[in-house]
């Protein structure tokens, strides 16, 4: 944007930067679930299923930084629905992965 790409053109930086802002997120929640599981063994299942959330959504957001990536070399219908597919599933893993830790976060312990 700054230099005055069109904004088209900002979805592979974008992308990207989503895609790398999972690591840390995956990072420090892994070194926290051993804690919060260790604390309150009721939880584990629900911490389980976060995880597993979280760690889809990482995947499949570095799968659509890839896809955008093929975009930019070849544009094509297919590829586009393919991201933006990649995308939307993207957007309910991570809305379901941030209940389920606001599950975990606010649970009686």
């Amino acid at each position: 944007m700054f230099r005055g790409r069109p904004i088209p053109e900002m979805g592979l930086p974008l992308a990207i930067l989503a895609a790398l802002s999972f690591l840390p997120t995956a990072v420090t929640g892994l070194l926290h679930a051993h804690e919060m599981a260790s604390a309150a063994p009721a939880l584990q299942e629900v911490i389980r299923f976060h995880r597993n959330l979280a760690l889809s959504g990482c995947v499949l957001m570095g799968l659509a930084a890839g896809l955008r990536l093929l975009l930019r070399r070849r544009p094509s219908t297919g590829l586009r629905v393919a991201y933006w597919v990649v995308l939307v599933a993207v957007l309910a893993l991570s809305l379901s992965a941030g209940h389920q830790g606001g599950i975990i976060a606010h649970s009686e312990m």
